[in-house]
């Protein structure tokens, strides 16, 4: 019998996702799980449709990487940010949702994703 509690195997899923990344896109990945997480302590995380998406009322922001060359990071609500897009970064021609693409480290500035993340929770639920 596994004795592992619900969020635990959660967090094991989750943690298998990142470990399966390519390796010179994991580092990028696990910086803005971090980042995201740090943001606000009633942000959770879980898998959803197979890629870790945060949420806190309902979804808000998600990791994937469909491409070998950079992690994107989602926005369920993307193009109601677009005004808030100081860098002119968010990408996406969708209805709703937007992402932003990520080829190092580096390109994580942390105040201008802070400031979008914060407004993407302020949307949520609303």
């Amino acid at each position: 019998m596994d004795d592992e509690t619900p969020r635990a195997q959660e967090l094991d899923r989750i943690s298998a996702y990142f470990s399966r990344m390519e390796p010179d896109l994991k580092p990028i990945a696990l910086a803005l799980r971090k980042h995201i997480l740090s943001i606000d302590p009633m942000i959770t995380e879980r898998l959803k449709s197979g890629n870790p998406t945060y949420s806190k009322k309902g979804d808000v922001l998600w990791i994937y990487a469909l491409s070998k060359q950079w992690i994107n990071l989602g926005f369920f609500r993307g193009a109601e940010l677009l005004e808030f897009d100081t860098e002119g970064r968010i990408e996406g021609t969708g209805k709703g949702m937007r992402h932003i693409k990520f080829k190092t480290v580096d390109d994580i500035d942390r105040l201008y994703l802070t400031r979008l993340i914060m407004k993407a929770l302020a949307l949520d639920g609303t």
